[in-house]
């Protein structure tokens, strides 16, 4: 439970009802994965059309339609001056998605890794996680500039999968 001077610091907080609120996260939640289906439906099959591997599918279109959420949470709490809600729900995502969704996908069935994963996609996994460990350790932030040598990583990552893909 939140303590009455941190609720009230809060932006945008409102005396609504616990119930109302409750009513809200599960719309949010049900327009959240209703519209996540659908673009996640139609970009598979237009990249199927396309001839694209399942792989790059997985580690593009499903990548970012389902990071859509963290990339709001992330975007509203840095501009409501929250930076540790936009890095710890970065981080927390993906130490989530690595540790629960990944062991619980293999705990149903294994999940066999592709030599591509292991030789090139898991080391820019591991790259790209050092460097924002540098980035932190150095500065305790991240800056603009260093905002965008991750976007242009990023960039580059996808233009030489899509590029090896094709």
């Amino acid at each position: 439970m939140l303590e009455p001077e941190f609720a009230a610091s809060i932006p945008g907080r409102t005396k609504r009802g616990i119930g109302l609120n409750i009513v809200l996260i599960l719309l949010g939640l049900g327009g959240l994965v209703g519209g996540s289906e659908l673009f996640l439906r139609g970009s598979v099959a237009i990249a199927r059309s396309l001839g694209v591997t399942e792989t790059v599918i997985g580690l593009t279109l499903v990548a970012i339609g389902t990071s859509m959420p963290e990339l709001v949470t992330s975007v509203v709490a840095a501009l409501r001056k929250q930076p540790d809600i936009a890095l710890g729900n970065v981080i927390g995502s993906n130490v989530f998605n690595i540790g629960a969704i990944l062991g619980i996908s293999g705990i149903i069935r294994p999940i066999p890794f592709e030599p591509d994963m292991r030789l090139i996609h898991v080391p820019v996994l591991v790259g790209t996680s050092i460097i924002l460990w540098l980035f932190i350790a150095t500065g305790l932030t991240v800056s603009r500039r260093e905002g965008m040598v991750l976007l242009v990583g990023l960039a580059a990552y996808l233009g030489w999968m899509i590029q090896h893909a094709m």
